[in-house]
């Protein structure tokens, strides 16, 4: 019971530290020992990363996993012949808009995943090379397939505006574009209010609102998420004992 709370509370907070789960969770002593071997455990099979000394990151595991598949792809790809590619994964974290692409969905993960494999393994081929690149492509990894066109796309889309449209594009890109920006601005709200003496709802919405805004610069102006918008998705996430657990956990320093 306790291993799924410490799951549910690693990724609530994504960076953590020992301190925290034992803060939130009211952990003694012993407990900070069995928790401690077990976020090693969680280190290991890479669901949890370790940053730092004390600081700890919790990972997507499914999207850990289809970067593996994107490491094994540029591996057999550079042995293949006619596909000539770096053999190398694109560090998404040096884009602008990462924090974006961290509060997306699995599924728009993977596709920016396989865009930027696929542009920066074709990197400077153009005509009837690119052609014979993207055929071979298509044929070795069916699972990052994708036309001529719509790389093209997605090239200049990522030259010209960036990792936030490749995140942001869809059939219906406004709707998509909002979805995403309210995802990214509840996750940030939840830090705020979920938490030991956590601010009010008006207080952590306009917090999460002015951190979104300070990370992404570039996203054009939208309309915020009101009130009632967070209250819902709050409790269709969590049960009222749940929510009250976390506003009320001990913070440091007060008496048991």
């Amino acid at each position: 019971m306790i291993r799924k709370k410490i799951l549910k509370l690693a990724k609530r907070l994504n960076n953590f530290t020992l301190d925290d789960l034992a803060i939130t969770l009211e952990l003694n002593e012993e407990d900070e020992v069995n928790v401690r071997k077990y976020l090693s455990t969680l280190v290991k099979k890479e669901i949890v990363q370790k940053i730092s000394d004390e600081k700890y990151k919790y990972i997507d595991d499914k999207v850990e996993n289809s970067a593996k598949k994107i490491k094994q792809a540029f591996k057999q790809a550079e042995r293949a012949p006619k596909v000539k590619i770096e053999p190398k994964v694109t560090k998404i974290i040096k884009y602008d808009n990462y924090q974006l692409y961290l509060n997306s969905s699995v599924a728009v993960k993977k596709r920016v995943d396989k865009y930027l494999a696929v542009i920066h393994a074709s990197e400077n081929l153009k005509g009837s090379h690119l052609k014979s690149f993207l055929e071979q492509w298509n044929k070795q990894f069916p699972e990052m397939k994708t036309s001529k066109s719509s790389l093209m796309k997605a090239k200049k889309l990522l030259l010209s505006k960036g990792l936030a449209a490749l995140i942001l594009t869809n059939k219906n890109p406004e709707t998509n574009a909002k979805r995403k920006i309210y995802d990214s601005i509840y996750n940030y709200f939840k830090s705020y209010y979920l938490k030991g003496r956590g601010s009010t709802v008006v207080r952590a919405r306009e917090l999460a609102i002015e951190n979104f805004r300070r990370l992404n610069p570039s996203i054009n102006p939208f309309k915020p998420p009101s009130d009632s918008y967070f209250r819902k998705r709050l409790a269709a996430e969590f049960t009222k004992e749940e929510i009250k657990q976390f506003r009320t956990a001990k913070t440091k320093g007060e008496a048991n």
